[in-house]
């Protein structure tokens, strides 16, 4: 596997990525917002990124071993990005700069659910190199556009880099 991560190799799985991204296209968006509005104890204002994907994935939707991870591994970047001041605005049309990466990646999540239409999302997934600067801590990309005319948020979960496993 190279520098390829244990975790993230679940992750960047095509199939991982196209279970995810199917609720979040301009389409989808609207049914996945009445889903998590009619989900007990869900609350659209307050939503934090990661608690709204096993509500609106079922458990047997997940590729492989990635619904059995994703708790462990979503907390794991949650720590990591909370630890982590941020400098960026939430979005061209937001200017509030959100305290810390992880409060970045619950801003932009919120701000994309609770939007009149809904925006669309596209995740994806990256590992750091070893040489990167940071290599052992997770980091997030917040990307606004424009795709098919429709605003879109890019939302890159970039992974931590990982020693390869002897005999890997």
């Amino acid at each position: 596997m190279g520098e390829q991560s244990f975790l993230a190799g679940f992750y960047q799985d095509p199939k991982f990525i196209y279970a995810m991204n199917v609720n979040y296209t301009t389409k989808a968006m609207p049914d996945s917002v009445k889903k998590l509005k009619e989900h007990a104890g869900f609350n659209l204002a307050t939503m934090k990124w990661g608690d709204y994907q096993p509500i609106l994935t079922p458990k047997d939707k997940w590729p492989g071993k990635t619904h059995e991870l994703w708790q462990e591994s979503m907390q794991a970047a949650r720590d990591s990005l909370s630890k982590q001041p941020n400098k960026l605005p939430l979005s061209p049309s937001d200017a509030a700069v959100p305290a810390t990466k992880c409060d970045l990646a619950d801003a932009a999540i919120r701000k994309c659910f609770n939007s009149e239409p809904p925006i669309q999302i596209i995740i994806d997934v990256m590992v750091k190199k070893a040489a990167d600067l940071d290599p052992t801590l997770h980091d997030v990309k917040i990307e606004w556009t424009t795709l098919n005319a429709e605003p879109t948020l890019k939302f890159t979960m970039v992974c931590p880099f990982e020693e390869p496993k002897k005999g890997s």
